[in-house]
């Protein structure tokens, strides 16, 4: 490509260089020392500077790969953070859930919540298992990180967030600072329901167990407002525990949650609990899983019942009703 007064030369490192029309070619060496000046300068900047009139090398375009890279200040409420690690069940919850309560609401992801080009595939994996309910997604692989816009009668009503485990706990690092966009989200005015995900058999050791309840509890003691947020306490997986279910095939509230309760790494959050004033219990499963002959995991989706006491709880912290087992 050529202007009236100069030609883009590019060196092997797509930097654009501008030569004189008039001016002698360079001999090998001192071509080889340009090239080496130019790769220098190049390692200090990310992205060249290319004059207006001259196309843009393409070897420089700007991929966006952060998936925490979010305009939260955009994020209205109430909103639903499903709270809890890795392989807590989170986003299978979520497909349930979404499953359900679409009968009566129009639940869609909220396409402009991140920035990141990985997003368009995430939304459209949440839609073909939803739709599909068959096999498990990865621990937040195949649904990682989404927002979910839950609208009754074309009104708003909530909205829901399932983000990665590790963006809320690390075994590996347990007292690791939240990302910014989450410390965002965590000190906003809006109303917030926090979902807190346990299980009974919650990691393979007392110490996750105690770091994270300690973490749980160091939120709620400096961002949850007692006159504006709530509390919901999940305690999932439950169909692995049947003897706890009571002669219609349906779990005991009352006893899953004094199993949970009276765990002694539990003990952290009892106090700050009570001072927040009504907290809900869930002991929810989303399904029935196995193994396919393929070697892919797959599931069934649980009793109605389920989704059904889950999105009660949801509801009723939404719109400052009544606990649902006071």
């Amino acid at each position: 490509m050529e202007n009236k007064d100069k030609r883009q030369l590019y060196s092997k490192e797509g930097r654009i260089q501008h030569k004189a029309p008039d001016q002698e070619e360079p001999s090998e060496a001192s071509e080889s020392q340009e090239n080496t000046e130019s790769q220098l300068s190049h390692d200090d900047i990310d992205h060249p500077v290319t004059p207006d009139n001259l196309e843009e090398d393409p070897t420089t375009a700007k991929v966006n790969n952060d998936p925490t890279n979010i305009e939260t200040a955009a994020v209205t409420g109430p909103l639903v953070i499903f709270y809890g690690p890795r392989n807590v069940g989170k986003t299978v919850a979520l497909l349930r859930l979404s499953e359900f309560i679409q009968q009566e609401y129009d639940v869609t992801p909220a396409k402009d919540y991140r920035g990141d080009d990985k997003y368009e595939e995430t939304v459209k994996k949440f839609e073909q298992l939803r739709n599909r309910g068959l096999h498990a997604p990865e621990a937040t692989g195949e649904i990682n990180f989404l927002m979910l816009n839950v609208n009754q009668s074309g009104k708003h009503f909530c909205k829901i967030l399932e983000a990665p485990g590790e963006h809320f706990f690390d075994p590996e690092k347990p007292n690791a600072d939240y990302l910014h966009y989450l410390n965002q989200l965590f000190t906003s005015d809006i109303r917030k329901i926090y979902v807190f995900f346990f299980e009974i058999e919650l990691f393979k050791n007392d110490t996750d167990r105690q770091n994270y309840a300690n973490k749980i509890r160091r939120l709620i003691q400096k961002h949850v407002n007692i006159k504006r947020d709530k509390i919901i306490i999940l305690c999932n997986k439950c169909d692995k525990f049947p003897d706890m279910y009571t002669n219609n095939n349906r779990p005991s509230q009352k006893l899953f949650r004094e199993k949970l309760y009276d765990s002694p790494y539990f003990n952290a959050l009892k106090g700050v609990l009570k001072k927040r004033g009504r907290v809900d219990f869930v002991a929810f499963s989303a399904g029935e899983f196995s193994t396919d002959s393929n070697g892919l995991q797959t599931f069934a989706f649980a009793d109605p019942y389920f989704p059904q006491t889950f999105w009660k709880a949801i509801y009723a912290n939404v719109k400052g009703g009544f606990s649902l087992f006071s």
